[in-house]
């Protein structure tokens, strides 16, 4: 009998004990209901309200109904407070500063101008991006032309070196990152640099380079002005970009854009090779165009373009003509120009050509070649 009742008494308490539990739960709740915090946004410019999403911290708190939202204080915390909605059919998002000792007063209300809606709806993408572009190289040009004692030309804007240009811009957005070299392939596992992209294209350079910035964008941001500016600060970029040395001849810029981001990219190269030289009378001479130990294997188009102060016979031919010339022998050229002071033509080249002269008299002569990519 002693252990039933030992028993009965155990459970009479464990049952009082949670009835006692139960009573001050009931109590608590009573004295202290689910505590609600309101939130309130609206336009300074009418007082309308606004309506979206609403984040804490990255944490979902609800949706708001005629401007206004409701949320369980056990859910706040200072930090940053979003609104994410549609205003006039554009995303926006709006940001706050959000202290915890507001949730005291039992709501709050948070205020965005015109302004703010502004820069919230802002999508970079929607710019003139080939405007922009053009005015990175007029930009570019005009600090070429602070050096005029170096002799510094202005570079050209080529339409096919944009292309390229843009397409690694827009890979870079594409792909968040941001580098000289594209992610690896997945199928591959290669990554190119510029020069790869070139020849990829089947673009013919001497030399070549490329300068690249990433802009946080706004409505008042001048992207060629602050791209250009940003990379004259870099001594890398800056020396690319004077080109001291006179070493490029063309340039396209490209920029993709998303929201408040925008990667820019310009390319450099060479395309032009420029001679200015005195000739003596009964005289050959020889100019490299097409190099033999050049990676690239295809026909060149090309405009070679003369002038000089005495008539001359030109050639597109070999270098090993240059002993026929100074023997006075018949020259093989796949291009003849019989006594003349000026050439201006289109030509096709192959790998090993070059332009040799043979002078009757002395002369002095201006020489352009162009290697055209398009």
């Amino acid at each position: 009998m002693s252990k039933l009742k030992k028993a009965t008494k155990t459970i009479f308490w464990i049952f009082a004990i949670i009835g006692i539990l139960f009573f001050l739960m009931v109590v608590y709740f009573a004295i202290f209901p689910d505590e609600y915090f309101q939130f309130k946004f609206s336009s300074t410019e009418d007082g309308s309200p606004i309506n979206g999403e609403v984040y804490l911290n990255g944490f979902y708190l609800g949706e708001t109904r005629d401007g206004k939202l409701k949320a369980n204080v056990l859910n706040l915390t200072t930090g940053e407070l979003m609104l994410t909605g549609f205003q006039e059919g554009k995303p926006f998002e709006l940001y706050w500063d959000f202290k915890g000792e507001v949730i005291q007063y039992g709501e709050h209300e948070f205020i965005a101008s015109s302004q703010d809606f502004i820069d919230a709806t802002f999508d970079a993408s929607e710019l003139d991006l080939s405007k922009i572009e053009k005015e990175i190289l007029d930009l570019v040009n005009l600090e070429r032309q602070k050096y005029p004692k170096s002799g510094i030309r202005s570079l050209r804007w080529n339409d096919k070196i944009s292309e390229i240009a843009r397409e690694h811009s827009r890979d870079m957005l594409d792909k968040e990152y941001f580098s000289h070299r594209t992610l690896e392939d997945v199928e591959t596992l290669e990554s190119v640099d510029f020069t790869q992209r070139l020849k990829n294209e089947n673009i013919f350079y001497v030399v070549s380079n490329e300068n690249l910035i990433l802009l946080p964008v706004y409505p008042d941001t001048n992207i060629a002005k602050e791209s250009v500016e940003g990379w004259l600060e870099s001594p890398g970029h800056r020396s690319t970009l004077l080109d001291l040395d006179n070493l490029y001849s063309d340039a396209g810029v490209g920029i993709s854009c998303e929201k408040n981001l925008c990667y820019v990219t310009m390319d450099f190269i060479s395309l032009r090779y420029l001679i200015e030289t005195d000739l003596n009378s009964n005289s050959c001479w020889a100019v490299p165009i097409y190099d033999e130990s050049f990676y690239y294997d295809l026909p060149i188009n090309i405009n070679l373009k003369l002038d000089s102060t005495s008539s001359m016979d030109v050639y597109v031919t070999k270098q090993s003509q240059f002993d026929r010339c100074i023997s006075n022998k018949n020259i093989d050229a796949t291009k003849k120009y019989r006594s003349v002071k000026k050439i201006d033509e289109n030509i096709e080249i192959e790998k090993g050509d070059v332009v040799l002269f043979s002078t009757k008299s002395s002369s002095s002569l201006n020489l352009s070649i162009d290697y055209l990519t398009n």
